[in-house]
């Protein structure tokens, strides 16, 4: 999985949490934003500074987009678990009006959970841009990347 990759998607996630866009907080939604953004850099040919950090465009064949693709529908997975086990904890209910001009109840649940996941960054790319960061080894160089994971319990009707 490229550096980059994981780096946009933390920005994407930490921009959608602050700015209150919870529907973006879904993992399919900020995984194809952030390869759109690196796709369309690589495209372009654009490069970016950020941090110390030199971003630039990835082109997303072989092995990075099938590792992309199993990481997303596993997150979109243990999001389905979390709806299906808590998503009727917490709900308020509400009145709306139906199309038809009755009064309505409808449960209203704005949940967001952060998931930690660890990623294994093989080859030495994470070392290159701190140093301190502790490795191990199997075979080769590893480094061990904490991310989260941000799911959003959308509104129940």
């Amino acid at each position: 999985m490229p550096v980059e990759f994981l780096f946009v998607v933390t920005i994407i996630s930490l921009v959608a949490l602050l700015s209150y866009f919870f529907h973006l907080l879904s993992p399919i939604f900020y995984v194809s934003i952030s390869m759109l953004i690196l796709m369309m850099m690589s495209w372009q040919n654009w490069s970016m500074n950020l941090m110390g950090f030199e971003l630039n465009g990835i082109d997303f064949e072989g092995e990075a987009a099938t590792t992309i693709t199993i990481i997303v529908g596993l997150l979109l997975i243990v999001e389905g678990l979390l709806i299906r086990k808590r998503g009727t904890h917490f709900a308020s209910p509400r009145f709306e009006n139906a199309k038809r001009g009755l009064k309505a109840v409808s449960y209203l649940s704005k949940k967001v959970w952060v998931l930690p996941v660890f990623f294994v960054v093989p080859g030495e790319a994470v070392e290159a841009f701190t140093p301190y960061w502790p490795q191990f080894t199997l075979g080769q160089a590893n480094s061990l990347l904490l991310s989260s994971s941000l799911n959003w319990l959308p509104a129940n009707g």
